[in-house]
């Protein structure tokens, strides 16, 4: 295992210990894995990064950088943590706006589903792509200023949002639960 996982988990079990995670309204899944046991035993840091990957479709590094994008936006703009601390039912939409400024993750790899044609470019089905989602959700032509966070008037046509959409998961569930967590 590598060391940034063994330490992430190392951090986070020290988080529950000292109650810095206490979200009583909110229940974290990551907090209910680090606090499972087995036959009496927790589980190692091998297990729980296994898990997390699983229920991520991914490793704890993706969903580090998806929370040091919202912790920075948020560090950045107190009046974005006031009006979550306001209306926390919002903060979905809000990490949604977050990432759609700064999405950590560029490129997404796709196939076509059928024959397209993208401008002069004609595209047989099951051909491969790169969809570069960071570059779309900065348009301005669609978005305005690409730094706004407007999550409400942006949400149509957010590729984070989108993407979510169309392959939901645990994955997305326990990300937006992490990634919930300290705001």
């Amino acid at each position: 295992m590598r060391e940034r996982d063994r330490l992430a988990v190392a951090v986070a079990r020290r988080c529950i210990t000292v109650g810095a995670w206490a979200r009583p309204r909110l229940p974290s899944l990551t907090i209910e894995l680090l606090a499972a046991t087995v036959a009496g035993a927790p589980l190692d840091e091998a297990d729980v990064v296994s898990i997390l990957r699983n229920w991520t479709a991914g490793d704890p590094g993706s969903l580090s950088a998806a929370l040091g994008v919202v912790v920075h936006f948020l560090a950045s703009h107190p009046d974005g943590q006031r009006d979550l601390r306001v209306a926390p039912c919002a903060t979905a939409a809000a990490i949604d706006g977050c990432l759609r400024i700064d999405d950590p993750f560029v490129v997404n790899r796709r196939g076509t589903t059928a024959s397209v044609r993208i401008g002069d470019h004609g595209l047989c089905a099951g051909t491969r792509i790169d969809l570069d989602g960071t570059s779309a959700n900065r348009d301005e032509a669609v978005f305005g200023n690409p730094d706004a966070c407007r999550p409400a008037q942006h949400a149509p046509h957010n590729l984070v949002r989108l993407r979510a959409a169309r392959a939901p998961g645990r994955g997305r569930t326990a990300a937006r639960h992490w990634r919930g967590a300290p705001v």
